[in-house]
């Protein structure tokens, strides 16, 4: 069981009229879980003048709510939006007269939208770096190993190896493409000790490199996410959260300036970690010294 501090509580209330019509109110990023399901009721009674059940509450996650007009309905929580949406728009469908549901509402606690957000700039910084741009003198990098700063790079083709602290086993990557290197992280070792696994959580990494004949950028990035994940609440209650929920991002991101495949500067080596507790890190390194050598066969 993980313990953590207090999340941002909300809530999820419904009422049907006798023509079948939904009513609903919802409250997020409140201080307890009774002032959610208190903010939702009332949100509901204020659209409907009505009396209002509360359905859901939750934390750290998403909710979704999808009915057919005076039809059947279907709700979920999930770790992202789209997990919910999906999960309440198939339990809709799969009830009778479910072919005309649609979705109604849909929205996260702030701290979800606050990681979705992150998510989403990961996403795009992968498209940027897969695009590059054609500049400097072309050249081919094949057969040089990089070294710099926390970084070792052997080329081989359109092949690269990657060596985290400039040693230990490495990761394989490739020009142009973004590969899913979770099997190859969970097989890292320090000073001949596995990386310690943590209960409740599942890592997934993806790592991307690109050069255009004038730079070479490589995005390395860690979603830690939950599965099977128990919060301690305060009343000492456990409380199971969602499946898929962020809980962390990692990212390491490097810019190296390269002249004619024989001189080289690191730019840029940026590790940016952000995660549900505490502040954002980062610690940056431009302008450190880089060189160029061949692989020794």
């Amino acid at each position: 069981m993980v313990s953590v501090p207090p999340r941002a509580e909300s809530a999820f209330a419904l009422v049907r009229d006798q023509t079948g019509r939904f009513f609903y109110g919802r409250a997020a990023d409140q201080p307890t879980e009774e002032r959610a399901k208190m903010e939702a009721l009332a949100d509901c009674h204020r659209s409907s003048g009505r009396t209002c059940s509360i359905i859901s509450s939750f934390n750290m996650g998403c909710f979704a709510f999808a009915a057919a007009p005076r039809g059947p309905a279907g709700y979920a929580a999930g770790g992202r939006d789209v997990d919910a949406e999906q999960k309440a728009m198939h339990i809709c469908s799969q009830r009778p007269g479910g072919h005309q549901c649609a979705l109604r509402v849909s929205f996260c606690d702030s701290t979800s939208e606050q990681m979705q957000t992150i998510l989403s700039n990961l996403k795009r910084a992968r498209e940027v770096l897969a695009k590059g741009n054609t500049f400097g003198t072309p050249c081919s990098l094949s057969g040089k190993r990089i070294v710099a700063s926390n970084l070792l790079l052997d080329v081989v083709g359109k092949n690269v190896l990657f060596h985290e602290n400039q040693g230990g086993r490495g990761m394989a990557l490739m020009f142009g493409q973004t590969l899913d290197l979770t099997a190859e992280k969970s097989q890292l070792r320090y000073d001949g000790v596995p990386l310690p696994r943590h209960p409740g959580r599942i890592e997934t990494a993806q790592g991307s490199v690109a050069f255009d004949g004038g730079e070479l950028r490589l995005l390395l990035e860690s979603v830690f996410r939950t599965r099977g994940y128990t919060q301690q609440q305060s009343d000492g209650m456990p409380h199971h959260l969602p499946d898929n929920v962020p809980l962390m991002v990692g990212t390491a991101f490097y810019r190296v300036e390269i002249s004619n495949c024989s001189s080289c500067i690191l730019r840029e080596f940026t590790i940016r970690t952000q995660g549900y507790v505490g502040p954002e890190f980062t610690k940056s390194s431009p302008n450190s010294r880089c060189t160029i050598e061949d692989i020794k066969r």
